[in-house]
């Protein structure tokens, strides 16, 4: 017998999919929410009786995506490889999604700023802000291991690093142009290796010393 709840949840993901399909299509400014509830068949009382606004959709949708997101971004964080190729493989990780998902861009940093509170349910909020804390939390954690370990320098707050490369990386994603689906510099390897390059150096962090214990770790 199916429940209350499971036909509400199969018409919210119901709705998601077709809201999705539309606005990656036709983009985000363009697409309405009774171009949502026509894709859908369903009236607007009906449409709003699950969702209170688009940017509350938007916001779901950018869930969904940033859980994938956060898999793979965990999983270069738990790599071996050394800071540099970890950092570049986040740089990567950053374009790719933002190229994908370029819509949802504008929502999270409307959501981070408080822009959007009042028409997004607090559970959207707490959960797009736990999200981006439990990333911050995962970079700040690699930088205290190498600090421990002397290999980036030890007046520094990891937490303000991690912060200031996570907002390094975002300006990687403000690049991308909706319209036209290019990329504006993001793919200037030289301009990226730079930019990579001086967190580096503010880091002080020591190649030879972290590939020499890496060495010893992995045998190799």
């Amino acid at each position: 017998m199916i429940t209350r709840e499971k036909r509400r949840l199969e018409k919210r993901d119901f709705i998601l999919m077709k809201a999705a399909r539309l606005i990656y299509t036709q983009g985000y400014q363009s697409t309405s929410m009774k171009d949502i509830a026509a894709a859908c068949d369903l009236g607007m009382n009906a449409i709003y009786s699950v969702f209170g606004s688009k940017e509350q959709i938007c916001a779901e949708l950018y869930l969904q995506a940033e859980k994938e997101f956060a898999e793979v971004f965990n999983y270069v964080l738990k790599t071996d490889k050394p800071l540099p190729e970890k950092n570049w493989d986040l740089a990567r990780l950053y374009i790719e999604f933002y190229t994908k998902h370029n819509f949802l861009y504008e929502i999270v940093w409307l959501v981070l700023s408080g822009q959007l509170d009042s028409v997004l349910s607090l559970e959207t909020v707490d959960a797009i802000q736990g999200l981006f804390v439990e990333l911050l939390d995962g970079y700040s954690k690699l930088l205290e291991q190498l600090q421990r370990r002397g290999r980036i320098r030890a007046d520094l707050d990891p937490r303000v690093m991690s912060a200031t490369m996570w907002s390094m990386l975002s300006g990687l994603a403000a690049n991308h142009a909706h319209r036209t689906q290019a990329i504006t510099g993001v793919l200037h390897l030289s301009i990226r290796e730079t930019e990579l390059e001086m967190v580096l150096d503010y880091l002080q962090y020591d190649r030879e010393r972290q590939g020499r214990e890496l060495a010893d770790e992995t045998g190799v």
